[in-house]
């Protein structure tokens, strides 16, 4: 599943699982889904919880919730944990969890997040969960997607005007992003995009040299 495809399902279901280690994918994600709600009634209707220290009667309770002062609200639950093991809900609730998500109303989305990309298909919750909610993997982009999701982003805020693949390549060279075992997130690519956008906007062209010589000045 590429980026826009998944962009495309939060408009068509009420349930999610985030999966990844990529924050800003989440984040991302997040961003489109919270555009949809009033803004003025925001904190009322974009709820944050955290398993590891909300009970399950609570965290269904705010779920079940009727929107307030909206049509719609998003209850983001973080750091959720599918094992039975260690889990900070007994095998008893995470069953009676799953049962009554089935019955979410329409007006209610619900995005439960891990940044674990690997969670085991034979974990009990998971199993359960993604066969009600859909599943969503938010982890490190391979090379074509790196492309897709730079493309978009400067044509975004160079506001139309298209870079070129010379420039486009140097761009993820000099980030290693994709070099193995690379720590590089999107976040640091955004910083890279914003740096590169006010060089762009300083000179009203970049070449591959100007950009490595901006690039090594700012680390110094």
């Amino acid at each position: 599943m590429n980026l826009k495809e998944a962009q495309s399902l939060l408009h068509n279901k009420n349930k999610f699982i985030f999966m990844g280690e990529e924050l800003y994918l989440i984040k991302k994600h997040l961003d489109q889904l919270k555009s949809e709600l009033n803004p003025d009634f925001l904190i009322f209707n974009y709820i944050e919880l955290d398993q590891r220290t909300e009970s399950c009667e609570e965290v269904l309770m705010k779920i079940e919730a009727v929107p307030m002062m909206d049509t719609q609200k998003i209850v983001h639950l973080t750091n959720f944990n599918f094992a039975i093991e260690g889990n900070p809900w007994t095998e008893g609730q995470l069953k009676e969890f799953v049962e009554r998500l089935k019955l979410l109303p329409r007006d209610t989305k619900l995005v439960i997040t891990n940044n674990e990309i690997s969670a085991a298909g034979h974990l009990g919750a998971y199993k359960s969960l993604s066969k009600i909610a859909q599943v969503i993997k938010l982890g490190r982009l391979d090379i074509k997607e790196l492309k897709e999701f730079l493309e978009e982003e400067l044509q975004s805020k160079l506001e139309g005007q298209k870079i070129s693949m010379d420039l486009l390549n140097e761009i993820i060279k000099l980030s290693g992003y994709n070099e193995k075992k690379s720590t590089t997130s999107l976040y640091d690519i955004e910083s890279m995009l914003t740096q590169v956008v006010a060089l762009y906007q300083d000179t009203g062209n970049i070449s591959k040299a100007d950009l490595q010589a901006h690039l090594e000045q700012k680390k110094e």
